[in-house]
């Protein structure tokens, strides 16, 4: 499983052709940006380069965490990527919950 979402400047099929047979399933959602790919136009791209993959949409990172999460069985392995704004985004979230973020000293 798989929980994506990506800029529009970037090559969105080529990244989900290369991981078409690694993943089964891409819940995506768009990105709080304008520089992102619309929900439609994401769901669109992914669909037609992962052929053989469930593709589900969300409004948010957090509806696609709470989906993975409760489609999980302990062991599984959910890749989180497609953005440093994806990455940056759910770390924060998965620390504030684990209450382990911690603010880094300022240099």
């Amino acid at each position: 499983r798989a929980v994506f979402s990506m800029l529009a400047d970037k090559p969105l099929r080529a990244v989900v052709a290369t991981l078409e047979d690694v993943l089964d399933e891409w819940h995506l959602y768009p990105l709080d940006d304008e520089r992102g790919f619309s929900g439609e136009a994401l769901y669109a791209g992914v669909e037609q380069a992962a052929e053989h993959a469930v593709v589900i949409s969300h409004d948010s990172l957090q509806d696609a965490l709470q989906a993975v999460k409760q489609a999980s069985a302990p062991g599984d392995s959910i890749l989180i990527f497609g953005s440093f704004l994806v990455v940056g985004e759910a770390l924060e979230m998965m620390c504030w919950k684990l209450g382990k973020l911690q603010k880094f000293p300022q240099t």
